[in-house]
């Protein structure tokens, strides 16, 4: 069998062409749609964008609207009393949050209280023990404010010693002068110090005399209080205990027999110094130890009647005690002779 032959085709130039054209712009054309559809897309993307944004900032916007709407809505009008614990020291304020053109109404226990139509009650308009309320008004709104008038705690003004005469072996006294806003009694607690060292002595107005000694600085601290309440420590400046004069402690004779006048006279001294003795006043021939205080007198018919007689102690510091005292000579009828 012969083999089959075949028919070469023979392409022209314009088929050739054609077929090129169909063959390579197809990918191109591909592509370019694709590219536009990303391009559309990307636009609507951006446009959906834009639009939540803009409805993201009108919800934010509606929001705060809104909130300013609700408090506007719910604003109300506030008030309360300055200060929050008063007393008849002092005046109360009532303070209006909110409030523009306000007025007020105050009442005492449940009284209204007449001409009271400012922000401020003045303190002789109450007492303790009193429940005072305002009402304030502003734009037809109502606030209402309360308190209750405390306790005022005492005071101590002044706390004066006695006696004058201060020294060791005297009994210091303090007398406490008190006041109180409320009218109550004002009582008193005492804590005495001792060259800065509080003493852990009784609860009184008196310090003893041997508590102290000469040089020590003493002060009290006076503690007033009421039936409700302690007052505001009062602190007495320190006293500096002066040099104290000798006291005499011996009595002299009224009575003897004979024509020699005896007496020995003693003086202590408080600080413990050395006690000297002389006379200032007695009569001639009367003589004195200096050192013992021993006096001897022997006196005569003719000393028949009063004489004066002054004895002195001193200190070695120069401070003085005296004794005086009148000596009333008699002489029997039978001496006389």
């Amino acid at each position: 069998m012969e083999p089959r032959r075949l028919k070469p085709k023979v392409i022209t130039s314009e088929e050739r062409g054609y077929r090129q054209w169909l063959k390579k712009p197809l990918p191109l054309l591909l592509a370019a749609i694709a590219i536009l559809i990303i391009i559309v897309l990307s636009i609507r993307g951006k446009e959906d964008k834009v639009a939540v944004k803009d409805a993201s900032v009108q919800e934010k916007k509606e929001m705060v609207t809104d909130e300013k709407k609700n408090v506007q809505a719910g604003r109300r009008l506030a008030a309360r009393m300055a200060p929050e614990f008063p007393t008849v020291k002092q005046d109360i304020e009532v303070l209006v949050a909110d409030g523009g053109n306000v007025t007020y109404k105050w009442e005492k226990n449940g009284s209204v209280l007449d001409g009271e139509t400012s922000a401020r009650l003045r303190k002789d308009k109450f007492k303790k023990g009193d429940n005072i309320s305002v009402t304030a008004i502003a734009d037809g709104e109502t606030a209402v404010a309360s308190v209750l008038i405390k306790n005022s705690p005492p005071e101590v003004k002044a706390v004066p010693f006695s006696p004058q005469a201060i020294y060791r072996g005297v009994d210091i006294t303090v007398m406490p002068k008190g006041f109180d806003a409320d009218g109550d009694e004002v009582n008193f607690r005492y804590q005495w110090i001792v060259n800065e060292e509080e003493g852990a002595w009784e609860d009184s107005p008196v310090l003893k005399g041997d508590r102290f000694k000469k040089g020590d600085a003493v002060s009290v601290r006076v503690i007033p209080y009421d039936k409700e309440d302690d007052g505001k420590i009062y602190n007495t400046k320190p006293l500096i205990i002066p040099n104290g004069p000798p006291k005499f402690t011996s009595s002299p004779p009224l009575e003897f027999k004979g024509f020699t006048y005896t007496y020995d006279a003693v003086a202590e001294d408080p600080d413990g110094d050395v006690v000297t003795y002389s006379v200032a006043s007695a009569p001639k021939g009367m003589t004195i130890d200096r050192d013992t205080g021993n006096i001897v007198w022997q006196f005569t018919k003719m000393d028949e009647g009063s004489h004066t007689i002054e004895v002195i102690a001193q200190d070695s510091e120069g401070l003085r005690g005296f004794q005086k005292y009148t000596l009333s000579i008699t002489i029997p009828k039978e001496e006389k002779k």
